[in-house]
């Protein structure tokens, strides 16, 4: 009854309740070792923040491993593979094992991948799947299946697994903030601010939730909520690129220029790989008149992500004030080809024929 229990407040995100159940389990010696395995599993499977963390002691699972008596074993040995970014030799551990647990296992497995490389996320909402539908609800399998399909697209998929996740333990912050995002893209906001005030309430100082809703007060016009919320997130999270980012673009539209550009320079020193910065911090730096740093940066950022509008239509229109007619005409042709029905196609085709015009005027004058 004890291991029932633990693992019902384990589902539920109670880490501590189900630790406290499996540490008083009694009986025979596999119900001992069951225990044992849940207990090792919970270390290395600890809800952070309601989400997976980083893995925590494995020498339970180790010890059972080494014992090599019953199915708990064979299981123990595949988390100690799976803690060594062994993505392989976990699923072969595994292989044809029935039952929820093997299949959380390799579903995991199959999320994070390699030593953290791409793994395979078809396969592994497959396994979350077989694990929901043979144990009992856990929120992280759905909270990981959502992160999955959102990630492949499947928006109504993301928001199903999320919600679901909520149903079974209210405070899970992450899928909360997660189910705001998706809410926000579906033009809900008042559904996804509901998520926000509800994930922030669980913890006040969550970056991610904080930057989201920093997004949606800008957007809505509340610059001054918006400011709070960036400087709260950056407070908890000094490195967090994200909101260094989002805070130099409220910053630029504030008329702070300099502070923008600072934190935009923090963000893509933490991470370069972040296009809408490299594209932010040119809007920035062309605003305070350094137009061939604001080139260079737009430049970067489509070396990133070619076809992006925004660096697009204003790397153009920043060529053409330096009378670059060629290079501007260049920008204004691939926007159009990326966007034709753009609602700026129509400034854009203009612009490009403008630049033709004087590139034609000039090849007549030079001969």
């Amino acid at each position: 009854m004890r291991l029932e229990r633990g693992l019902l407040l384990w589902a539920l995100g109670d880490s501590a309740g189900a630790a406290e159940e499996w540490r008083r389990v009694t009986g025979d010696a596999a119900a001992a070792r069951s225990a044992r395995l849940y207990l090792g599993l919970e270390e290395y499977f600890r809800m952070e923040g309601g989400g997976l963390g980083r893995p925590r002691r494995i020498e339970e699972l180790e010890a059972l491993a080494r014992e090599g008596v019953g199915w708990e074993a064979r299981v123990a040995r595949a988390a100690t593979l799976l803690a060594a970014g062994d993505r392989a030799g976990t699923r072969a551990a595994l292989e044809a094992m029935p039952g929820w647990l093997p299949a959380l296992l390799r579903g995991w497995a199959d999320q994070i991948g390699d030593g953290g490389g791409p793994g395979d996320p078809a396969r592994a909402i497959r396994e979350y799947g077989v694990a929901l539908s043979e144990g009992i609800p856990f929120a992280w399998a759905y909270y990981n299946r959502g992160l999955l399909r959102h990630r492949a697209g499947d928006f109504a998929g993301g928001l199903e697994d999320f919600s679901a996740a909520i149903r079974v333990y209210p405070d899970y912050v992450k899928a909360l903030t997660n189910r705001a995002m998706l809410r926000l893209r579906a033009e809900d906001r008042a559904g996804a601010l509901k998520d926000l005030e509800r994930a922030l309430g669980v913890n006040p100082r969550d970056p991610e939730g904080l930057v989201l809703r920093a997004r949606i007060r800008r957007r809505g016009g509340d610059l001054d909520g918006a400011e709070r919320d960036l400087d709260a997130a950056v407070g908890a999270a000094p490195h967090h690129a994200e909101a260094l980012g989002e805070r130099g673009i409220l910053r630029r539209e504030r008329g702070d220029l300099r502070g923008a550009i600072a934190d935009l320079d923090a963000a893509l020193a933490l991470d370069a790989g972040a296009t809408e910065s490299w594209s932010n911090r040119g809007n920035a730096r062309y605003d305070l008149g350094d137009v061939a740093g604001a080139i260079s940066d737009w430049e970067e950022a489509l070396r990133r992500r070619p076809g992006l509008l925004e660096a697009l239509g204003n790397l153009g229109l920043a060529r053409r004030s330096l009378g670059d007619w060629g290079g501007a005409a260049g920008s204004f042709r691939e926007f159009l080809r990326v966007a034709p029905s753009h609602p700026r196609a129509g400034r854009m085709r203009e612009l490009l024929d403008d630049c033709e015009g004087r590139i034609a005027a000039e090849g007549k004058r030079s001969r």
